[in-house]
């Protein structure tokens, strides 16, 4: 199990970035120079060829409910939240918006061994992804 040290390339997550952020934080830290990952809940918004891979992040209702109400989000943002989770509404949107084979993937995102084994997965996609385009 890698460290957060060993995956930040620093002592911790700084205090600004909420939790819930963290992955990205972690990620984006790992990663090789040039290389950006958008954290958005609607990536439709940028162009396709900007993309090279959409990963939604999944989790139970009951997760979303408490991570979301441990944030003092609103009862209507946190009914809107779990609405969008039962209907699978940002795996549709990004399946509609990406349809290259492998481009949309779904992790789920409920504890912090997944966490850590998404960040993991996704690092070795980029090094993957860098070797097969270089």
């Amino acid at each position: 199990m890698r460290s957060e040290a060993e995956l930040t390339g620093q002592r911790s997550v700084p205090p600004r970035f909420p939790s819930f952020t963290q992955s990205s934080f972690l990620i984006a830290n790992s990663l090789l120079q040039n290389s950006y990952i958008i954290d958005h809940h609607t990536p439709l918004i940028f162009p396709e060829r900007w993309i090279d891979l959409v990963v939604v992040l999944r989790g139970s209702t009951e997760c979303v409910y408490d991570r979301l109400k441990s944030r003092g989000y609103a009862e209507g943002k946190i009914a809107e939240n779990l609405e969008a989770e039962i209907m699978g509404i940002c795996v549709e949107d990004a399946r509609e918006g990406w349809e290259g084979e492998g481009q949309v993937v779904e992790l789920r995102s409920e504890t912090l061994n997944e966490l850590e084994q998404n960040c993991e997965r996704l690092i070795q996609w980029v090094v993957n992804w860098r070797s097969d385009h270089q």
